[in-house]
């Protein structure tokens, strides 16, 4: 966990942009744990399709 914290702060967002669906995708497991603890209503399914799309395009680039 540290080290997340660390790399999280020390990254500027903008820099992630030419590459966020397939840094998205790395996050999805994440974004379930969330989700499962605390219920907020995230659209995982929907996330995850939409970040595949995005890397799909990442990679064609």
């Amino acid at each position: 966990m540290p080290q997340l914290k660390e790399l999280l702060a020390s990254v500027d967002p903008a820099v992630l942009r030419p590459c966020l669906g397939t840094v998205g995708l790395q996050l999805i497991p994440l974004l379930k744990e969330i989700e499962s603890s605390f219920r907020l209503g995230l659209p995982i399914d929907e996330l995850k399709r939409r970040l595949w799309d995005k890397a799909r395009a990442e990679r064609m680039l």
